[in-house]
């Protein structure tokens, strides 16, 4: 999502959240990819799973956020990366780039 005054203005994680995940009813999911830069809490969700060492829990467990803002649907994302680091760039073997998580992503599919 890019917005069309970017130079100028940039999409917050609460304006995510507010018009992607607040207005979820009960029993609505949605499942977010986001692969670009600082991405980490992108849409601003209660609870953050800590893959490896370097989040903010223990490796393998959920932490909630200091001040979650629950809604009635059932949001999940995955991030190419954490607020503090950058997103790479690959080449695919078809010729296109794209985001390094998006290319993993997409040959995981293609497998199964």
């Amino acid at each position: 999502i890019l917005p069309c005054d970017y130079q100028h203005s940039q999409i917050l994680d609460d304006e995510l959240w507010g018009s992607l995940v607040h207005p979820l009813p009960a029993g609505a999911r949605l499942a977010a990819l986001m692969d670009c830069c600082h991405s980490g809490t992108g849409m601003d969700l209660p609870y953050e799973y800590t893959l490896s060492g370097r989040g903010r829990g223990a490796p393998g467990a959920w932490t909630e956020d200091v001040n979650p803002c629950h809604g009635l649907g059932d949001a999940v994302m995955l991030s190419g990366c954490r607020d503090d680091q950058t997103s790479a760039d690959v080449r695919l073997l078809r010729g296109g780039a794209c985001g390094a998580m998006t290319g993993t992503l997409l040959g995981v599919l293609r497998k199964n």
